[in-house]
């Protein structure tokens, strides 16, 4: 164990709208029960996109943005952690204690600790890790034989696992899976190889995203301007579950279009304030559909995606495409929003 005074470290700080910079800061002081760690990837998430290309109320800047992050400690006041444990860090701390977490819904906890939002994130060299993500288990060592890219998917795997639960997948349903993005391939691997789905259609726009689709366990995939012409043979089959992981106007429209009786259809992908949900009460209650949203994940859960990862029952190599240097975090932001890679990280 050891103390780092007075040593500057580099962190990309965001003050708002485009405005990010990479700096040199003090490196974080840690209290008691924390650790600090050598950040060794952290995943380029759309949700720091949102934030940086147009802010985010609930981010307060200036701040260091960076939640998906995998790293090594090089200082420890928590005796379970010791200097050199290679660890992957939860995104989000909820209080146990507020009103939704009493109802089981600490995913939305009202006082929820949030890397990246209202802690300092991981697009940094050093990360600072409050108690409070290592009272609640949220901090758990990586195997050597994962590596740091891998240890850093897997925030996206618990947030997809929170999202698909609350749809309850079974063996004999037909998924579609409206998106092609980073966040839908997890979603192709964990419905075949852990919900072991039927068949897994998956609707998208780019050709490279729709092949790693195919190579990630896709049944099907569809390309949305052919949409129209095969969504009779979906609603003619009837389609259980609608997973949308991108949730624009059109997106939800199209997905609105192949509901059936029975369906299920979960939000994951974030949507903005003007995007309307048009659906007749009448077609819900005869039709015993279900619609949900989804933010976020459980304790649970993310110690179940550790697991998952952790043991290659999920097998995620392959899924990032283009890495970054620190200094180039604003190009790796800009490229994860062009869509025309996988996954993105950025590595210290």
């Amino acid at each position: 164990m050891f103390s780092l005074p007075n040593l500057l470290v580099l962190a990309a700080v965001y003050r708002g709208p485009l405005k990010i910079t990479v700096e040199q800061v003090d490196a974080p002081q840690i209290d008691e029960g924390e650790v600090l760690i050598r950040v060794r990837a952290v995943g380029v998430c759309p949700t720091d996109v949102k934030i940086y290309k147009r802010g985010s109320n609930s981010v307060r800047s200036p701040i260091v943005l960076g939640h998906e992050v995998s790293g090594e400690v090089v200082e420890s006041k928590d005796p379970a952690f010791q200097v050199g444990t290679r660890v992957n860090v939860a995104a989000d701390a909820p209080c146990l204690t507020c009103s939704n977490c009493r109802r089981g819904l600490e995913n939305i906890c009202t006082s929820m600790l949030s890397i990246g939002m209202n802690v300092d994130g991981a697009y940094a060299e050093m990360m600072r890790v409050p108690r409070e993500f290592l009272d609640r288990g949220l901090v758990l060592p990586l195997p050597d034989e994962v590596s740091w890219e891998e240890g850093a998917l897997i925030e996206p795997v618990a947030v997809s696992l929170h999202a698909l639960s609350l749809v309850r997948p079974r063996s004999q349903d037909l998924v579609v899976v409206v998106g092609d993005g980073p966040n839908a391939l997890i979603h192709v691997k964990l419905l075949k190889g852990v919900f072991g789905v039927r068949k897994l259609v998956v609707v998208g726009m780019k050709d490279h995203r729709l092949r790693a689709a195919m190579d990630f366990g896709a049944d099907r995939v569809i390309r949305v301007n052919e949409l129209e012409n095969e969504s009779n043979s979906l609603l003619n089959e009837g389609v259980d579950v609608l997973d949308l992981t991108v949730s624009n106007r059109e997106s939800v429209a199209e997905a609105m279009s192949l509901m059936t009786s029975g369906t299920r259809m979960v939000i994951f992908g974030g949507a903005t304030l003007d995007v309307p949900l048009h659906v007749s009460a009448n077609k819900v209650h005869y039709g015993q559909l279900t619609l949900t949203g989804s933010t976020g994940t459980t304790v649970n859960e993310y110690r179940e995606a550790h697991r998952l990862l952790s043991g290659r029952k999920v097998d995620l190599r392959g899924l990032v495409s283009h890495r970054f240097s620190l200094s180039e975090v604003k190009k790796a932001l800009e490229f994860a929003e062009s869509q025309e890679g996988l996954k993105s990280v950025v590595i210290p």
